[in-house]
């Protein structure tokens, strides 16, 4: 099932992923974009673990996808790997709602 929306939706990820890390290294390279704000004041200020954290799950995600699409093998079997998927589908959805 190596598809290439599969394929898309790990390179979404991983580029997330490094841009949270850029975040979190570089300073003034858009985390105050990030986050919410009110009138131009950012509500809170993450903390550079806290953006780490972001990018390291993100690339667990993306490991996931990949797992899943079965771009590479794993042990785990496939019915666990699709239904982890489909939490993470379901919690990306409704995380904003």
């Amino acid at each position: 099932m190596n598809s290439p929306i599969a394929l898309l939706v790990i390179g979404i990820f991983v580029v997330m992923a490094l841009w949270y890390f850029r975040m979190a290294w570089v300073h003034g390279s858009g985390i105050s974009a990030a986050v919410l704000s009110v009138d131009g004041q950012p509500l809170f200020m993450p903390s550079r673990l806290a953006t780490v954290a972001v990018g390291i799950r993100l690339l667990a995600f993306a490991t996931l996808m990949t797992a899943t699409s079965e771009v590479v093998t794993v042990v785990l079997p496939q019915a666990l790997l699709r239904g982890l998927s489909f939490a993470l589908a379901t919690g990306l959805f409704t995380r904003n709602r």
